[in-house]
């Protein structure tokens, strides 16, 4: 095999490994993650969550909710920024809900957002205790 054969051979390798351990270190472990949905007036919102399998349903938990930008995803955003990763090293649920399709901005669809919101949170007490001085929300626009 000549040089330059060997150097692309060795450049490929190098490329492969780079994806593969990128790959696994974005796998997220000892959390349960899953895509759930609501009906909220009558259309239906999906998002994700993460939760650590170290969090007890009895003890009170906190939880992150995580809301990416126009053209995003749930997971996508709970990927790329690692809080995927987190989740399970912090001890939080994290929550990362899909924005609506249309996204006008009008306050008729922030309150729909907001109801969004108020939904998850409802349901995820149904299964979890949460700690209320904890409930955390970030992003990004």
């Amino acid at each position: 095999m000549s040089t330059p054969r060997k150097v692309a051979f060795l450049l490929i390798l190098l490329c492969l490994g780079i994806a593969v351990n990128d790959a696994l270190a974005r796998r997220p472990r000892n959390v349960v993650t899953t895509t759930e949905s609501l009906t909220i007036n009558g259309q239906r919102r999906t998002y994700r969550m993460d939760v650590p399998l170290t969090a007890d349903p009895a003890v009170p938990t906190p939880i992150v909710f995580a809301f990416h930008g126009k053209g995003g995803s749930g997971t996508k955003f709970a990927t790329q920024t690692g809080f995927n990763q987190m989740a399970p090293v912090g001890n939080f649920i994290l929550i990362c809900p899909d924005a609506a399709p249309e996204w006008p901005l009008e306050v008729s669809a922030a309150a729909k957002d907001l109801a969004f919101f108020d939904a998850i949170l409802a349901s995820v007490k149904t299964e979890f205790s949460v700690d209320p001085a904890r409930v955390f929300v970030t992003g990004m626009s």
